[in-house]
């Protein structure tokens, strides 16, 4: 392939279809090759993601280097997250406050989403929804996409209560499914909702009117893995978990065999969550460490570790205290609190079980004499 080879976009679209398989090696591979022969923001940009996908953060920091020489709006877009998978909190918290400050509407707006993951990571809700109201995401679900999707990091954070419940079902009830392209009706996200929000009733019946109202049998075919996932959310709010584990995995799994997304560390989590409701602590751990451990290029974004990971460090060192794993608990439980020590004071009471949990736990050094 020469510079003037119109085919340049060739390489770049293969690598799409490898990344969705998970074979973020040689999708990075085939990216930066088309880059190294046609300069390319959209290749370049790409390769960052494989290679965060893949834990290489020195090479994807010295990508966006590159970027920057191709695309300097681009280039800057990726830095925090480069920043967040390097475990930079000190540099990924600037960067944020530099693009909120841009003249730039674009990295403004970035900057404003990020600065959510650092306020849900830091327990500071309040802060949160000042943010929300700043931001200008759009999620690509259609009418209505940010109240959904902002009930559902409140539920995930404090848990379903009746105000969100009745908040969730007036916005439900105001999207305007019929009159929307098959393609962005919001059925099974908000199905999932429902179930994250202790509804299974309602979530059910939300996957019946898919089923009724999704004529388009492609869609359907495509968002089989999807449907999957909601029916074992479900199954985990009827309180079916080893349904669950079966739903879940199924919903890893694309038509062709294949992964079904590029989200490596989602089953992971997922079915952590099944096994701790099914009871089974060692299994649970396991899951909950793999997914901290497999790198995802969209971990920084709110949906993802600013919501997951306080809420795994705790459940870790509760699970670890009753294995009797007592280091690892104590190592859990210290992650928990250091991240939410300035958490808003509605979460403050599982911030200090987690002190109280510590103490029994950390043995008492003798003063010597």
């Amino acid at each position: 392939m020469n510079k003037g080879d119109s085919s340049g976009g060739a390489p770049v679209n293969l690598a799409e279809q490898l990344r969705q398989r998970r074979d973020f090696a040689r999708a990075e591979a085939l990216n930066l090759a088309s880059a190294r022969a046609n300069p390319s923001g959209t290749a370049l940009g790409n390769a960052v993601e494989m290679q965060l996908n893949q834990g290489k953060t020195k090479e994807a920091a010295a990508t966006v280097e590159r970027l920057k020489a191709v695309s300097a709006g681009y280039g800057a877009a990726r830095v925090p997250y480069v920043e967040f998978a390097q475990g930079d909190d000190k540099a990924f918290r600037a960067t944020i406050e530099e693009r909120r400050r841009s003249s730039d509407p674009r990295a403004r707006a970035s900057g404003f989403f990020f600065a959510r993951s650092a306020a849900l990571l830091d327990g500071r809700l309040h802060d949160d929804v000042g943010l929300r109201h700043e931001t200008a995401i759009d999620r690509g679900i259609g009418v209505r996409t940010d109240d959904l999707y902002d009930i559902r990091v409140d539920v995930a954070v404090t848990g379903p209560t009746p105000a969100l419940v009745a908040r969730l079902d007036t916005v439900i009830a105001k999207i305007p499914f019929r009159d929307m392209p098959m393609v962005d009706r919001p059925y099974l996200y908000a199905a999932g909702n429902l179930a994250l929000a202790g509804q299974p009733a309602k979530a059910r019946a939300m996957v019946d009117r898919y089923r009724a109202e999704m004529t388009d049998t492609s869609i359907r075919r495509e968002r089989e893995p999807d449907l999957h996932t909601i029916l074992a959310e479900i199954a985990l709010a009827e309180n079916k978990p080893q349904v669950a584990l079966a739903e879940f995995r199924l919903g890893d799994v694309g038509n062709d065999g294949r992964p079904a997304n590029e989200c490596t560390p989602c089953l992971a989590f997922n079915l952590a969550r099944a096994y701790d409701a099914a009871g089974k602590a060692d299994s649970a751990a396991m899951m909950f460490e793999r997914y901290l451990a497999t790198p995802y290029w969209l971990k920084a974004e709110v949906e993802f570790d600013p919501i997951r990971v306080p809420a795994i460090r705790e459940r870790l060192g509760q699970l670890y205290e009753g294995l009797g794993q007592t280091d690892k608990a104590i190592a859990q439980y210290r992650a928990f609190i250091e991240l939410w020590k300035n958490a808003d004071p509605e979460l403050q009471p599982r911030v200090a079980d987690a002190r109280q949990r510590l103490a029994r736990l950390t043995p008492v050094e003798k003063s010597r004499p």
